[in-house]
């Protein structure tokens, strides 16, 4: 992702007035993508072995599950696994 702004340097004196800007550098992030889980129930489940879950509660029982997805790809299907 490139966000890139171009303002003028007079609007930039007439919104900050006296402040004082640090110096900035432009940066570049790339982040490798790690390959797709094929069996995404199946990893799932062995996530929750991992930890004991079936210990944690007992069958029948009502979980809430937060999620937050920081660009999860098919994030409904992972949440229903």
């Amino acid at each position: 992702m490139q966000v890139r702004f171009d303002i003028p340097v007079e609007m930039f004196e007439q919104l900050l007035g006296p402040v004082e800007l640090p110096d900035m550098a432009h940066v570049r992030q790339r982040i490798d993508t790690p390959p797709a889980i094929e069996d995404v129930e199946g990893a799932v489940n062995e996530q929750l072995r991992g930890v004991d879950a079936g210990s944690m509660f007992k069958p029948g029982s009502r979980i809430a599950v937060g999620v937050g997805s920081r660009g999860i790809g098919h994030l409904p299907r992972i949440v229903a696994a």
